[in-house]
């Protein structure tokens, strides 16, 4: 099973059967959604990196096509001035026949060559064209996740105004204000990631991070984002040793590539505890509401 896969298995698997409040069911259905918008948006801009590199590509044939058809019109006007009655006002009626059809394959090279300039012109027209409507899509989709954000946002302010008159904890109060899990470098924020081109054998690709991925320091060690309570401990294909953490409010947060973890399952822990360490490899961590990946960034501070 997929390294990501495998987290949202366990979420939905342990936890999916939860029962929410109306408010709390509102929420997951707009993250839902905004999940399903930047997915939409990853595909759109992978179509674009995809036409802009067909455009690329067409351009430099066509550049290249365009400079030898030149030197064959050139070639083609040399031959008509000069040499074109040498070539067949000859005598020998074999020799004129081998002329006549070497011209004849010419013109012939020299008119598939112009057919297939033009087909080429048509192609690069229609990617064109392809990259404006896929342009107009991804703006489309950002005005919508900008308008989704903003749904999210007024709902969950209406959420803590209830958590806060009913005193109930949830990790959505402390939004903005958790720990980050490990003072490293991040390598690969949440969401899209363009990665870099190593040689032409290893091309550079698109790909949709569901979390983050983190530099390892051997003096850097793993915590917990907040308060919560351990509720999964085991080696997981891929990542090795991983931690979950549950917290208030139907929250979980994900640690992976760890070792010498100082915590047991139902243990509780607190913000800034210190869990584990991350092993000799990049350290990956995720925060979800429930079944639903969720942007660290807008969750923890300075990260």
């Amino acid at each position: 099973m997929n390294h990501k896969l495998m987290f949202t298995f366990l979420i939905i698997f342990l936890f999916g059967s939860l029962s929410l409040s109306a408010t709390s069911e509102r929420l997951i259905a707009l993250e839902t959604e905004r999940l399903k918008i930047e997915t939409q948006k990853t595909l759109i801009y992978s179509q674009i990196n995809v036409v802009k590199n067909t455009i690329e590509s067409l351009s430099d044939g066509l550049a290249e096509r365009k400079s030898k058809l030149s030197q064959r019109l050139q070639s083609a006007h040399l031959i008509k001035n000069y040499t074109w009655g040498a070539f067949i006002e000859v005598q020998n009626l074999n020799l004129l026949k081998r002329n006549l059809n070497t011209l004849k394959s010419i013109n012939q090279y020299d008119l598939n060559f112009i057919r297939e300039q033009a087909y080429k012109l048509d192609e690069l027209k229609r990617e064109k064209q392809k990259l404006s409507l896929a342009n107009k899509k991804f703006e489309q989709l950002t005005k919508q996740l900008e308008k989704q954000e903003e749904l999210i946002l007024k709902e969950e302010d209406d959420e803590n105004e209830k958590l806060v008159k009913t005193s109930t904890p949830s990790l959505l109060l402390l939004k903005g204000q958790l720990s980050r899990p490990i003072e490293t470098t991040i390598i690969e924020p949440y969401g899209l990631v363009k990665t870099q081109k190593v040689s032409n054998t290893i091309p550079q690709y698109l790909m949709y991070n569901k979390g983050i991925l983190f530099s390892y320091d051997p003096e850097a060690h793993v915590q917990s984002v907040g308060p919560g309570k351990v509720i999964f401990r085991d080696v997981l294909n891929h990542w090795g040793e991983s931690i979950i953490l549950e917290h208030d409010g139907g929250y979980y947060s994900v640690y992976a590539n760890v070792k010498n973890c100082l915590v047991e399952l139902q243990q509780k822990v607190q913000m800034s505890e210190k869990i584990c360490d991350a092993i000799s490899k990049n350290f990956y961590f995720e925060l979800r509401h429930l079944k639903v990946n969720i942007n660290p960034k807008n969750w923890i501070k300075d990260l």
